[in-house]
């Protein structure tokens, strides 16, 4: 089993965002891209990574929670894989 916990997410520019709708599609891509491509094998012990720098990703102004916490999603692991 495999436990990730993120402390605190923050992003920039996204006043009206449901926030527990993108938490929850974060949580769904994280699984996913796991599941499929594997743990990073930076991770592949017990560890405490301070901070992800996710970078910057640009969306549509009728982007919805669902997209933004995929997109968010895949700039974590790629984070991880450092």
């Amino acid at each position: 089993m495999i436990t990730l916990h993120i402390d605190q997410l923050t992003l920039h520019g996204f006043d009206r965002i449901d926030r527990h709708q993108l938490g929850a599609a974060v949580q769904r891509e994280l699984s996913r891209l796991i599941r499929d491509q594997g743990l990073p094998s930076s991770l592949n012990q017990t560890q405490t990574i301070g901070n992800i720098n996710a970078g910057e990703f640009k969306t549509g102004q009728s982007t919805g929670a669902n997209s933004v916490g995929t997109q968010v999603a895949q700039k974590i692991y790629r984070g991880m894989q450092r």
